[in-house]
């Protein structure tokens, strides 16, 4: 039989840290739910993580330019929604404005002059 290999090891390793890690989060919170919900969406996710880190750089250069090319077309649609509500709802307009995607200090809280 062969010997397993590091890799082998690793993932056992991670697998039980996580099995222990749900373990203590249960004996905290005695919460059964979120106990099975995690685990069964990180299963989930785990074939997009997998082809996301065994692509090769020249895919990855396709969708980050495909990523950039999506992000250009929804800004345009962006400024277009906004222009629409400058002219029909001004108040709505105020508070897109005011909760912009495109600034980090965005708040919806309207601040004193």
């Amino acid at each position: 039989m062969k010997r397993p290999t590091w890799r082998f090891n690793l993932a056992l390793l991670l697998v039980l840290t996580s099995g222990i890690g749900y373990l203590v989060h249960y004996l905290i919170f005695h919460d059964k739910y979120y106990l099975f919900y995690y685990p069964i969406m990180d299963i989930a996710f785990l074939p997009i993580q997998v082809l996301l880190v065994t692509l090769p750089d020249s895919d990855l250069d396709h969708l980050s330019g495909d990523i950039r090319r999506a992000y250009g077309l929804i800004l345009i649609e962006w400024v277009a929604y906004m222009r629409h509500l400058h002219s029909d709802y001004p108040y709505l307009f105020s508070l897109a404005l005011r909760t912009s995607p495109f600034d980090p200090r965005a708040d919806a809280v309207v601040g004193s002059a």
